[in-house]
């Protein structure tokens, strides 16, 4: 009986980290909006792509929102603070206290968006 509840227990902890998408339901520029879905492994972990081919990556552990398509990589905005931007984490940071910045190179004066893991209302992709 215990080993079926610790079963059940670790089943439900490593649904918790598996399958989880990230959503942009606030930002200046459109392409950005969505739902960034579980893709190919970067840096030893998964990628999370929107359909505008965008994606959250990591690399030498810190993260990036850009476009993996390009060599090399564009870099949108970036998390590099080791203590606020998830270092070496499977999953970025995307509460409120991260630490993200903008290239101005690729995403000009454009706002760092807003992050969620939870889906946009219906009248957020009109933003």
């Amino acid at each position: 009986m215990i080993f079926f509840l610790l079963l059940l227990i670790g089943l439900g902890l490593a649904s918790l980290a598996v399958g989880k998408d990230i959503y942009i339901c606030e930002s200046a520029d459109v392409k950005y909006l969505g739902k960034y879905a579980e893709g190919a492994m970067v840096d030893g972990v998964a990628s999370y792509t929107n359909e505008n081919e965008l994606s959250f990556f990591r690399n030498k552990g810190f993260w990036y929102i850009g476009n993996l398509g390009l060599w090399p990589p564009e870099t949108h905005f970036r998390c590099v603070d080791a203590e606020d931007c998830g270092f070496e984490q499977d999953f970025p940071a995307i509460d409120e206290k991260s630490a993200w910045s903008g290239n101005k190179k690729f995403s000009g004066e454009t706002p760092v968006p807003k992050f969620s893991t939870d889906p946009c209302s219906d009248n957020a992709s009109e933003l």
